[in-house]
């Protein structure tokens, strides 16, 4: 397991010196957060929130970014916490061809962690990307190995050491794991037929009843590409489908008339 990041002098963390998690902590973590996920209930936006504000506390986060990786060797969006979805939809795909941050974990399975201050230098494609105007001093990406990887940007540039780096590696994999968890059993349900309620149109297709309810559990259109094999494009077609036969003007609206 490798780990990149900037050669800054006194700007990383010392864990001696600011008594950083241990083994045990770091083991207390992933107790926290597995606990946590017992909900079945949980969306992926409040599983995302949860990392950011319970989970990785120590690092000073501020915003968290999971992308998943395509069959077409791009890098979407599927959870995040802490950024406007206007920016999410700006900064689209990231091609597996480009040089960022997020696509170098990936290629090389390894942790990136890069300054603010020396972001353009090591990453010039990443002045097309609105980021470097929010207040933050380092990011961190980490790889999730098939699945895709997430992101940090931290209020300080941490100094990722092995036992770190297996917490967040840990964490990548029980994350992805959850995003699976909630959509798949989401999937088998909708394409029973005596899941058609009242409340459900019968206009609606199987696809479009299967597209909804990952709405529902608060998939972007983006992760419902992912896990249902199908283009993103695709997948906006067919909710702007799903709003007309409803009679509802958006999102905001299908979430506030869901069932319990």
């Amino acid at each position: 397991m490798k780990c990149s990041t900037d050669n800054v002098s006194g700007v990383g963390l010392d864990c001696k010196s600011t008594q950083c998690l241990g083994v045990g902590m770091y083991l207390a973590e992933v107790e926290k957060l597995a606990r946590f996920l017992m909900n079945p209930r949980l969306t992926v936006a409040e599983v995302c929130r949860f990392l950011v504000l319970e989970i990785f506390v120590s690092l000073k986060p501020t915003t968290l970014y999971a992308a998943a990786i395509t069959q077409e060797g791009n890098l979407i969006h599927v959870g995040s916490f802490g950024i406007s979805q206007d920016l999410v939809e700006a900064w689209g795909a990231s091609p597996l061809t480009s040089d960022v941050p997020l696509v170098r974990a990936v290629k090389s399975d390894e942790i990136i962690v890069v300054s603010k201050s020396q972001m353009l230098e090591r990453f010039p494609e990443m002045d097309h990307f609105d980021v470097l105007n929010s207040q933050w001093e380092a990011l961190l990406a980490c790889p999730v190995l098939p699945f895709g990887l997430f992101s940090l940007t931290l209020d300080v540039l941490p100094e990722v050491d092995l036992e770190m780096e297996l917490f967040l590696r840990a964490v990548g994999l029980i994350l992805a794991a959850n995003i699976e968890r909630v959509a798949l059993p989401l999937i088998a349900e909708v394409k029973k037929v005596n899941l058609r309620t009242s409340f459900e149109p019968k206009i609606l297709t199987e696809r479009q009843l299967v597209i909804k309810a990952l709405m529902e559990k608060g998939f972007t259109n983006p992760a419902i590409a992912v896990q249902l094999g199908f283009s993103e494009s695709l997948i906006r077609q067919e909710t702007m489908a799903i709003y007309s036969l409803l009679d509802i003007s958006g999102r905001k609206e299908l979430l506030k008339r869901k069932p319990d």
